[in-house]
């Protein structure tokens, strides 16, 4: 300790720490660089839960995956030209009002399923990256 320095217990008497510290209407100001590190961080994250979900451990099931869900739209989407065509031919409004409703659930599978479809796509790209990280964190343990 130096000549000119105060022990921190001294200053702590002399001037202690308040109990609660309240920052009332005391805002960070958010930057284009930190609400674009979000999103990706964001994105990273729900990657991460999707892989970890459905057990993807490597590229050819991520391919796999993928090809299943595009698969599953085509079938949806095929259903749901049925249910219009049908639609448009039935005559019974209360039977046309249930056909409706078949497409209107249909049509939020669809979404769903496109959404999964888009946000796998991104996982394609960074699939090659995370595979890189698990070889070289497998060959460190090999070491």
């Amino acid at each position: 300790m130096s000549k000119n320095s105060i022990p921190i217990d001294i200053l702590l008497k002399i001037y202690p720490l308040p109990e609660k510290i309240e920052f009332k209407d005391y805002k960070i100001p958010i930057t284009k660089e930190m609400k674009i590190s979000v999103k990706h961080l964001d994105s990273l994250s729900q990657q991460t839960i999707l892989l970890s979900e459905n057990k993807i451990n490597n590229l050819e099931e991520l391919k796999s995956f993928r090809y299943n869900l595009e698969e599953k739209v085509r079938i949806l989407k095929g259903k749901r030209e049925n249910l219009w065509r049908k639609r448009k031919r039935e005559t019974n409004p209360e039977i046309k009002e249930k056909i409706t409703h078949e497409i209107g659930d249909l049509k939020v599978l669809i979404k769903k399923t496109n959404k999964r479809i888009s946000s796998t796509a991104m996982k394609l790209k960074i699939g090659l990256f995370c595979l890189k990280i698990n070889l070289n964190l497998k060959n460190q343990k090999k070491l």
